[in-house]
Protein backbone atom coordinates (compact mmCIF):
# COMPACT_ATOMS: atom_id res chain seq x y z
CA UNK A 1 0.00 0.00 0.00
CA UNK A 2 2.84 2.42 0.81
CA UNK A 3 4.24 2.10 -2.71
CA UNK A 4 0.87 3.27 -4.03
CA UNK A 5 0.95 6.45 -1.89
CA UNK A 6 1.93 8.97 -4.55
CA UNK A 7 0.65 12.11 -2.82
CA UNK A 8 1.35 13.78 0.52
CA UNK A 9 -2.26 13.26 1.57
CA UNK A 10 -2.15 9.54 0.75
CA UNK A 11 1.02 9.06 2.80
CA UNK A 12 -0.52 10.98 5.70
CA UNK A 13 -3.65 8.84 5.60
CA UNK A 14 -1.56 5.66 5.74
CA UNK A 15 0.48 7.07 8.64
CA UNK A 16 -2.67 8.01 10.57
CA UNK A 17 -4.19 4.60 9.87
CA UNK A 18 -1.10 2.82 11.16
CA UNK A 19 -0.95 4.94 14.33
CA UNK A 20 -4.60 4.22 15.01
CA UNK A 21 -3.99 0.52 14.41
CA UNK A 22 -1.13 0.64 16.94
CA UNK A 23 -3.39 2.29 19.50
CA UNK A 24 -6.14 -0.24 18.79
CA UNK A 25 -3.68 -3.12 19.23
CA UNK A 26 -2.51 -1.66 22.52
CA UNK A 27 -6.03 -1.15 23.87
CA UNK A 28 -7.11 -4.65 22.87
CA UNK A 29 -3.99 -6.34 24.26
CA UNK A 30 -2.84 -7.78 20.93
CA UNK A 31 0.80 -7.83 22.00
CA UNK A 32 3.99 -5.83 21.51
CA UNK A 33 4.74 -7.34 18.09
CA UNK A 34 1.46 -6.11 16.60
CA UNK A 35 1.91 -2.68 18.17
CA UNK A 36 5.48 -2.30 16.91
CA UNK A 37 4.54 -3.50 13.42
CA UNK A 38 1.92 -0.76 13.14
CA UNK A 39 4.27 1.87 14.55
CA UNK A 40 7.02 0.88 12.12
CA UNK A 41 4.60 1.21 9.22
CA UNK A 42 3.59 4.66 10.51
CA UNK A 43 7.26 5.71 10.58
CA UNK A 44 7.80 4.56 7.00
CA UNK A 45 4.67 6.38 5.82
CA UNK A 46 5.79 9.47 7.73
CA UNK A 47 9.22 9.35 6.07
CA UNK A 48 7.61 9.12 2.64
CA UNK A 49 5.35 12.04 3.52
CA UNK A 50 8.41 14.04 4.56
CA UNK A 51 10.21 13.24 1.32
CA UNK A 52 7.26 14.48 -0.70
CA UNK A 53 6.96 17.63 1.46
CA UNK A 54 10.62 18.38 0.76
CA UNK A 55 10.12 17.70 -2.95
CA UNK A 56 7.17 20.09 -3.00
CA UNK A 57 9.37 22.71 -1.40
CA UNK A 58 12.07 22.31 -4.03
CA UNK A 59 9.66 22.30 -6.95
CA UNK A 60 7.56 25.31 -6.07
CA UNK A 61 9.15 27.69 -3.59
CA UNK A 62 6.75 29.86 -1.59
CA UNK A 63 3.11 30.69 -1.82
CA UNK A 64 1.82 34.10 -2.78
CA UNK A 65 3.84 37.23 -2.05
CA UNK A 66 7.14 36.69 -0.27
CA UNK A 67 9.15 38.91 2.03
CA UNK A 68 10.86 40.58 -0.92
CA UNK A 69 7.50 41.56 -2.42
CA UNK A 70 7.91 39.28 -5.43
CA UNK A 71 4.85 37.25 -6.39
CA UNK A 72 5.56 33.60 -7.17
CA UNK A 73 3.85 32.05 -10.16
CA UNK A 74 3.52 28.49 -8.79
CA UNK A 75 2.07 28.59 -5.25
CA UNK A 76 2.83 25.71 -2.91
CA UNK A 77 0.04 23.98 -1.06
CA UNK A 78 -0.39 25.20 2.49
CA UNK A 79 -0.61 22.86 5.46
CA UNK A 80 -4.33 23.50 5.82
CA UNK A 81 -4.82 22.39 2.20
CA UNK A 82 -3.07 19.12 3.01
CA UNK A 83 -4.69 18.54 6.41
CA UNK A 84 -1.25 18.58 8.08
CA UNK A 85 -0.15 20.45 11.20
CA UNK A 86 3.18 22.22 11.52
CA UNK A 87 4.29 19.58 14.02
CA UNK A 88 3.43 16.76 11.60
CA UNK A 89 5.28 18.51 8.77
CA UNK A 90 8.36 19.06 10.92
CA UNK A 91 8.42 15.46 12.18
CA UNK A 92 7.90 14.00 8.70
CA UNK A 93 10.69 16.08 7.21
CA UNK A 94 12.97 15.09 10.08
CA UNK A 95 12.29 11.41 9.33
CA UNK A 96 13.08 12.08 5.68
CA UNK A 97 16.36 13.77 6.56
CA UNK A 98 17.68 10.92 8.74
CA UNK A 99 20.30 8.54 7.40
CA UNK A 100 19.07 5.05 6.59
CA UNK A 101 20.73 3.67 9.70
CA UNK A 102 19.24 6.27 12.05
CA UNK A 103 15.84 5.98 10.42
CA UNK A 104 15.81 2.19 10.83
CA UNK A 105 16.62 2.67 14.52
CA UNK A 106 13.58 4.94 14.87
CA UNK A 107 11.28 2.75 12.76
CA UNK A 108 12.15 -0.45 14.64
CA UNK A 109 11.87 1.15 18.06
CA UNK A 110 15.58 1.07 18.97
CA UNK A 111 15.46 4.82 19.49
CA UNK A 112 12.79 7.49 19.48
CA UNK A 113 12.05 10.39 17.19
CA UNK A 114 12.60 12.68 20.18
CA UNK A 115 16.15 11.35 20.48
CA UNK A 116 16.66 11.85 16.75
CA UNK A 117 15.42 15.43 17.12
CA UNK A 118 17.98 16.16 19.82
CA UNK A 119 20.73 14.90 17.53
CA UNK A 120 19.49 16.80 14.47
CA UNK A 121 18.77 20.41 13.65
CA UNK A 122 14.98 20.87 13.90
CA UNK A 123 13.07 21.40 10.68
CA UNK A 124 11.80 24.96 10.83
CA UNK A 125 8.21 25.45 9.76
CA UNK A 126 7.28 29.01 10.69
CA UNK A 127 4.34 31.22 9.94
CA UNK A 128 5.91 33.37 7.25
CA UNK A 129 6.41 32.93 3.54
CA UNK A 130 9.97 32.76 2.17
CA UNK A 131 11.03 32.68 -1.45
CA UNK A 132 12.96 30.12 -3.36
CA UNK A 133 13.90 26.47 -3.15
CA UNK A 134 15.54 25.34 0.02
CA UNK A 135 13.13 27.29 2.22
CA UNK A 136 11.76 25.04 4.94
CA UNK A 137 8.29 26.53 4.54
CA UNK A 138 7.20 23.99 1.96
CA UNK A 139 3.61 23.99 3.14
CA UNK A 140 2.40 26.71 5.47
CA UNK A 141 -0.36 26.37 8.02
CA UNK A 142 -3.12 28.93 7.93
CA UNK A 143 -5.73 29.69 10.56
CA UNK A 144 -8.36 26.94 10.76
CA UNK A 145 -11.61 27.45 8.92
CA UNK A 146 -14.50 28.60 11.08
CA UNK A 147 -17.09 26.52 9.25
CA UNK A 148 -17.73 22.98 10.46
CA UNK A 149 -18.00 19.88 8.29
CA UNK A 150 -21.71 19.64 9.05
CA UNK A 151 -23.75 22.48 10.44
CA UNK A 152 -26.29 21.62 13.11
CA UNK A 153 -28.82 23.48 10.99
CA UNK A 154 -30.36 21.88 7.95
CA UNK A 155 -29.74 23.72 4.72
CA UNK A 156 -26.85 24.73 2.51
CA UNK A 157 -24.13 23.96 5.04
CA UNK A 158 -25.02 20.28 5.38
CA UNK A 159 -22.98 17.58 3.72
CA UNK A 160 -24.87 14.36 2.99
CA UNK A 161 -23.64 10.78 3.17
CA UNK A 162 -23.17 9.02 -0.19
CA UNK A 163 -25.55 6.10 -0.73
CA UNK A 164 -22.64 3.64 -0.92
CA UNK A 165 -22.04 3.81 2.84
CA UNK A 166 -25.69 3.84 3.85
CA UNK A 167 -26.42 0.78 1.72
CA UNK A 168 -23.44 -1.06 3.21
CA UNK A 169 -24.64 -0.21 6.72
CA UNK A 170 -28.12 -1.48 5.91
CA UNK A 171 -26.74 -4.78 4.63
CA UNK A 172 -24.81 -5.26 7.88
CA UNK A 173 -27.61 -4.33 10.29
CA UNK A 174 -30.59 -5.48 8.23
CA UNK A 175 -32.31 -2.11 8.61
CA UNK A 176 -31.74 1.44 9.80
CA UNK A 177 -34.28 2.16 12.50
CA UNK A 178 -32.93 5.53 13.60
CA UNK A 179 -30.72 8.39 12.42
CA UNK A 180 -30.43 10.85 15.33
CA UNK A 181 -28.61 13.61 13.40
CA UNK A 182 -30.38 14.05 10.09
CA UNK A 183 -32.63 16.16 7.89
CA UNK A 184 -35.37 15.41 5.35
CA UNK A 185 -32.84 15.67 2.50
CA UNK A 186 -30.34 13.37 4.20
CA UNK A 187 -32.99 10.77 4.94
CA UNK A 188 -33.78 10.37 1.26
CA UNK A 189 -30.51 8.43 1.16
CA UNK A 190 -30.32 6.96 4.67
CA UNK A 191 -34.00 5.90 4.67
CA UNK A 192 -34.19 5.53 8.45
CA UNK A 193 -37.57 4.59 9.88
CA UNK A 194 -37.16 7.44 12.37
CA UNK A 195 -34.86 10.43 12.13
CA UNK A 196 -34.25 13.49 14.27
CA UNK A 197 -33.40 16.97 13.03
CA UNK A 198 -32.61 20.31 14.59
CA UNK A 199 -36.33 20.73 15.23
CA UNK A 200 -36.75 17.66 17.46
CA UNK A 201 -33.09 17.48 18.62
CA UNK A 202 -31.73 13.94 18.67
CA UNK A 203 -29.70 14.71 21.79
CA UNK A 204 -32.94 15.03 23.78
CA UNK A 205 -34.52 11.81 22.47
CA UNK A 206 -34.20 8.14 23.39
CA UNK A 207 -32.26 6.00 20.93
CA UNK A 208 -33.00 2.38 20.13
CA UNK A 209 -32.89 -0.26 17.42
CA UNK A 210 -30.32 -0.26 14.61
CA UNK A 211 -28.76 3.17 14.35
CA UNK A 212 -26.87 5.04 11.64
CA UNK A 213 -25.14 8.31 12.59
CA UNK A 214 -23.11 10.87 10.67
CA UNK A 215 -23.04 13.53 13.40
CA UNK A 216 -22.47 17.27 13.05
CA UNK A 217 -18.72 17.74 12.87
CA UNK A 218 -18.45 20.98 14.85
CA UNK A 219 -16.20 20.02 17.77
CA UNK A 220 -18.71 20.60 20.58
CA UNK A 221 -21.54 18.85 18.73
CA UNK A 222 -19.67 15.76 17.58
CA UNK A 223 -18.50 15.32 21.18
CA UNK A 224 -22.09 15.53 22.47
CA UNK A 225 -23.45 13.08 19.90
CA UNK A 226 -20.68 10.57 20.59
CA UNK A 227 -21.22 10.84 24.35
CA UNK A 228 -24.94 10.29 23.77
CA UNK A 229 -24.17 7.22 21.65
CA UNK A 230 -22.06 5.65 24.40
CA UNK A 231 -24.77 6.35 26.98
CA UNK A 232 -27.43 4.80 24.77
CA UNK A 233 -25.50 1.63 23.85
CA UNK A 234 -27.50 -0.55 26.30
CA UNK A 235 -30.66 0.42 24.39
CA UNK A 236 -29.23 -0.01 20.90
CA UNK A 237 -29.13 -3.29 18.97
CA UNK A 238 -26.44 -2.14 16.53
CA UNK A 239 -24.90 1.16 15.49
CA UNK A 240 -22.72 2.32 12.61
CA UNK A 241 -21.12 5.75 12.92
CA UNK A 242 -19.31 7.78 10.26
CA UNK A 243 -16.90 10.40 11.63
CA UNK A 244 -13.61 12.05 10.81
CA UNK A 245 -10.58 9.94 11.63
CA UNK A 246 -9.75 12.34 14.47
CA UNK A 247 -7.47 10.05 16.46
CA UNK A 248 -6.01 12.99 18.36
CA UNK A 249 -9.33 13.83 20.05
CA UNK A 250 -10.80 12.49 23.27
CA UNK A 251 -14.23 11.82 21.79
CA UNK A 252 -12.77 9.63 19.02
CA UNK A 253 -10.67 7.64 21.47
CA UNK A 254 -13.74 7.01 23.64
CA UNK A 255 -15.88 5.63 20.85
CA UNK A 256 -12.96 3.69 19.37
CA UNK A 257 -12.41 1.96 22.71
CA UNK A 258 -16.05 0.85 22.88
CA UNK A 259 -16.44 -0.11 19.21
CA UNK A 260 -16.54 -3.76 18.18
CA UNK A 261 -14.98 -2.96 14.81
CA UNK A 262 -13.73 0.01 12.84
CA UNK A 263 -13.10 0.65 9.16
CA UNK A 264 -10.56 3.26 8.10
CA UNK A 265 -11.82 4.22 4.67
CA UNK A 266 -9.67 4.34 1.57
CA UNK A 267 -9.26 8.00 0.71
CA UNK A 268 -11.71 10.63 1.85
CA UNK A 269 -15.49 10.55 1.58
CA UNK A 270 -16.90 12.78 -1.16
CA UNK A 271 -19.99 14.08 0.58
CA UNK A 272 -23.04 15.21 -1.37
CA UNK A 273 -24.75 18.57 -1.66
CA UNK A 274 -28.52 19.04 -1.59
CA UNK A 275 -28.74 18.10 -5.27
CA UNK A 276 -27.01 14.79 -4.59
CA UNK A 277 -23.77 15.75 -6.33
CA UNK A 278 -20.40 14.75 -4.82
CA UNK A 279 -18.82 18.14 -4.22
CA UNK A 280 -17.60 18.30 -0.62
CA UNK A 281 -14.40 16.56 0.52
CA UNK A 282 -13.00 17.20 4.02
CA UNK A 283 -9.29 17.72 4.63
CA UNK A 284 -8.82 14.50 6.59
CA UNK A 285 -9.87 10.89 6.21
CA UNK A 286 -12.90 9.21 7.75
CA UNK A 287 -13.57 6.19 9.91
CA UNK A 288 -16.71 4.08 10.24
CA UNK A 289 -17.19 2.42 13.62
CA UNK A 290 -19.44 -0.54 14.38
CA UNK A 291 -21.15 -1.40 17.64
CA UNK A 292 -22.95 -4.73 17.88
CA UNK A 293 -22.68 -8.50 17.61
CA UNK A 294 -22.21 -8.78 13.83
CA UNK A 295 -18.57 -7.76 13.46
CA UNK A 296 -17.97 -10.48 10.89
CA UNK A 297 -20.73 -9.08 8.68
CA UNK A 298 -19.28 -5.60 9.13
CA UNK A 299 -15.85 -6.87 8.15
CA UNK A 300 -17.22 -8.66 5.10
CA UNK A 301 -19.05 -5.57 3.90
CA UNK A 302 -16.73 -2.71 4.82
CA UNK A 303 -13.41 -4.40 4.00
CA UNK A 304 -14.34 -3.55 0.41
CA UNK A 305 -14.18 0.12 1.38
CA UNK A 306 -11.12 0.26 3.61
CA UNK A 307 -9.05 -1.43 6.30
CA UNK A 308 -11.16 -3.12 8.99
CA UNK A 309 -10.00 -3.88 12.50
CA UNK A 310 -12.17 -6.01 14.79
CA UNK A 311 -12.10 -6.75 18.49
CA UNK A 312 -10.48 -10.18 18.90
Amino acid sequence: MLVEATTIQAAKELKDLALTAADWARRKGLGDEAIQYAREYASRAGRKMGEMLQATELQHGARGIGKSGVTTSNPTPILADLGITKRESSDAQLLASLSEEKFEDVATGKTTLADAKRESKPVDVDDEFDLGPGCNNCAHEEAPATSAHVSYNSGNNEWYTPRLYADAARRVMGSIDLDPASSPEANKIIQADTYYTIDNDGLKQSWKGCLWMNPPYAASLVHQFCEKLLNELPNIKQAIVLVNNATETGWFQKILEQADAVCFLKGRVKFLNEQGNPVNTPLQGQAILYFGSHSLDFNSEFSKLGQVLTHA
